[in-house]
């Protein structure tokens, strides 16, 4: 349908269009097929309120910047990459990259959305090229730096109201917490994506065909209201005989090509020869977003405010195993949590008659889930995917906008493959958690917040660490529980006791991995005076060389 088209090429090619429209004339467009005459009808996909897209004119559509410059290992393969991508592409600055050092490249690509009456920066695409050639001299080159703006008077058409195009990305929320491969990508190489998922395609004037060509349209005519039931007027009618546009929901825009079970329903009646002109559902253009808290924690009232007299209202909450009532009438709801209850759930309220619409509302139930991060390597100020490696330090975070800076609202329980020496949970404090596996093996990590309602469920993670068994001493400690003693014993026949160099050490932390005893010794047998400490659960990590031991200790007065 499209009479402009732009090809792969970069060519306008309109040979698909004529080639339509010619089949069409062969079979009596537009006037019929002998005594037959044609009832043309169109279906829009643009909401009947007259809402726009889910952004605003001049809004930023894409985004992509970034700075990453390489390591070792990336400057000696960017010695082969780079001048074969440069003398393919006649390009100098890549052909630098011949010359040993340190490669850095600076993106900043944007796309924005036409402005009111057009005149604003579209895109922008600027790609910088720095070496330090032999990691001392700077050189810096251009690759890219476009700058195209829109042309003055131009309608704000991305956001106008009309089909809308899904890209198949939406990445304002996307982070590496996710199982996105792309986010996990990107967090590694520290560079930000954002993408508008969806973007106006076919505008519902131009669906309608309003004013046939014939009329300029203002930016009023492209946000009015077109119902069925009320056709526009001349100068700016339309050609059809009957036309529908989105009133599943008449606030929304609906995807292109999308039929929902209304619209489907008009089709069906229209090729039954029985047309169904769509009712005037623009009163819900009136109603306002339902009122109530957006993270529940305990009862609250949840109201749909401005409902037409005399219309019937009925509202649900799912999933309704975690309310204690899950469906009603009225536009009022009183919703109560079950207990202990947490996620994610949806209040809806249907206001029932010809339109029946659906007016909804998110809404989360108890705290929210902090997310675990990848394992984070200081080493190479990288995020890691895939299998970590025993015996080596990895950093962890808890992903929340919680402000908290208190680590006592930030609880870990990390549990150890079940064949490991120590299988026991441990339970660590702060948002920030620094592990060392000591054994091969599946490690599930647990997290969770007190935050907006207390205490949130558990979010969970499962990282396997490959590698040697690093715990190769045999180490005991006893009691376990204890009140006030601790007994360490080093059972390994190779350990020589007393030889100089080699003492080991051993490091007590409390839950909070605050060190609250620590001692160097060459003794088979150690003793700890724990009487002045709280009770509570402690960490005992014994550490001889290679070998870092940790057991899990419990200090109880009541054994």
């Amino acid at each position: 349908m499209l009479i402009n088209r732009i090809n792969d090429y970069g060519v306008l090619d309109n040979t698909a269009h004529h080639q339509w429209q010619s089949e069409l004339r062969t079979k009596g467009y537009p006037v019929g097929n002998g005594n037959t005459a044609f009832r043309k009808v169109a279906l829009s996909n643009g909401a009947e309120c007259g809402s726009l897209q889910a952004f605003l004119p001049g809004d930023l559509l894409f985004a992509l910047i970034g700075k990453g410059n390489t390591r070792f290992l990336g400057d000696i393969a960017g010695m082969v990459a780079f001048p074969v991508a440069g003398n393919l592409l006649n390009s100098t600055p890549l052909s630098m990259g011949i010359i040993p050092g340190r490669n850095e490249i600076n993106i900043d690509v944007r796309v924005y959305a036409i402005n009111v009456n057009g005149g604003n920066m579209v895109y922008y695409n600027k790609i910088t090229y720095k070496k330090n050639i032999l990691y001392v001299i700077p050189v810096t080159s251009n690759l890219t730096n476009v700058s195209k703006y829109a042309p003055s008077g131009l309608q704000a058409y991305d956001s106008y109201p009309g089909g809308f195009y899904r890209v198949g990305l939406d990445t304002r929320n996307i982070s590496s917490e996710t199982n996105n491969d792309l986010a996990k990508s990107l967090a590694k190489y520290n560079i930000n994506l954002s993408v508008r998922s969806t973007f106006n395609f076919v505008p519902t004037t131009s669906a309608l065909d309003i004013g046939g060509g014939a009329v300029a349209l203002t930016s009023t005519d492209h946000i009015a209201t077109y119902i069925g039931s009320l056709p526009p007027f001349a100068p700016k009618s339309t050609p059809f005989d009957n036309f529908t546009t989105a009133f599943e929901d008449s606030r929304v825009n609906e995807e292109h090509m999308v039929l929902t079970a209304r619209s489907g329903n008009w089709i069906v009646a229209e090729l039954n020869n029985a047309p169904d002109l769509s009712p005037d559902c623009t009163f819900v253009c009136g109603l306002n977003p339902v009122t109530g808290p957006a993270i529940l924690c305990s009862s609250s009232t949840y109201t749909l405010p401005n409902v037409p007299a005399g219309t019937i209202v009925k509202w649900s909450a799912v999933p309704a195993h975690l309310f204690v009532n899950s469906s009603g009438s009225g536009s009022s709801a009183f919703i109560e949590p079950v207990f202990g209850a947490g996620g994610q759930a949806r209040i809806t309220f249907t206001v029932e008659g010809v339109c029946d619409v659906d007016v909804v509302k998110n809404i989360q139930i108890g705290s929210s889930l902090p997310q675990i991060s990848l394992a984070y390597d200081p080493n190479c100020n990288c995020s890691l995917e895939g299998n970590l490696n025993t015996g080596k330090a990895y950093d962890f975070y808890m992903l929340t906008d919680n402000p908290s800076t208190y680590n006592g609202d930030y609880m870990w329980v990390i549990t150890p493959p079940m064949d490991s020496q120590n299988p026991f949970p441990m339970i660590f404090e702060g948002k920030k958690l620094t592990f060392t596996a000591m054994e091969p093996g599946y490690y599930r990590f647990q997290a969770r917040q007190n935050y907006e309602c207390g205490w949130s469920h558990f979010s969970e993670k499962t990282f396997y660490f490959t590698g040697q068994y690093l715990n190769t001493f045999m180490v005991t400690v006893y009691p376990n529980p204890t009140s006030e003693e601790l007994n360490v014993t080093v059972d390994d026949s190779t350990y020589s006791e007393g030889t100089a160099g080699d003492a080991y050490q051993v490091v007590l932390y409390n839950s909070q991995q605050k060190v609250v005893y620590e001692t160097r010794s060459r003794s088979k047998n150690l003793k700890i005076s724990v009487d002045e400490l709280r009770e509570g659960f402690y960490y005992l990590k014994f550490i001889f060389k290679e070998t870092v031991i940790t057991k899990r200790i419990q200090i109880s007065r009541r054994i």
